[in-house]
């Protein structure tokens, strides 16, 4: 008898978790929708967030490009709530960011994002932003290719579409 007693006493306190847990993914998706709304009414500022990415380039790769580029983003006014870590997965929300795809003849501008695919050697990919004179991902690299592992891949380049 007494463990049922208990039992019932526990009922009231599953309930108020999942009420608190309904209303926290409440407040969570409208967070998500003020973002978005506030995103598609703001343009991405290409010289603050060059700024930041010089300012925050390490001497060498720290395995953290998505990191890096995401908040050189942020830094250009649009701020992103939901963002993988995984560099490759970018493709998914970097038109949330104003970016297209650019297939024409490829000439680096100022604030061009380059995806590259996952290898073997590199199993989150790779993300790099074009800060005027060189890529710029966690680290300033010698070329828009990490590593010979990159060359031949086939990697995408967007463009933001308001510069």
């Amino acid at each position: 008898m007494l463990f049922y007693e208990n039992r019932k006493q526990r009922q009231p306190m599953k309930k108020s978790r999942k009420i608190i847990k309904r209303i926290a993914y409440c407040f969570l998706a409208i967070a998500i929708l003020l973002n978005l709304i506030w995103n598609s009414i703001t343009c991405l500022n290409i010289e603050p967030a060059c700024e930041y990415i010089n300012s925050h380039a390490l001497e060498k790769s720290h395995g953290r490009a998505a990191w890096h580029v995401l908040g050189t983003l942020n830094a250009g006014g649009k701020d992103m709530i939901l963002v993988p870590a995984w560099a490759y997965k970018y493709y998914l929300y970097i038109s949330d960011f104003d970016y297209v795809e650019d297939y024409t003849n490829y000439d680096p501008e100022k604030g061009d994002i380059v995806v590259f695919p996952i290898t073997w050697k590199h199993p989150l990919g790779h993300i790099a932003i074009w800060n005027g004179k060189q890529w710029v991902s966690d680290y300033k690299q010698k070329s828009i290719y990490i590593d010979e592992d990159y060359k031949g891949v086939e990697y995408i380049v967007y463009r933001n579409v308001f510069k």
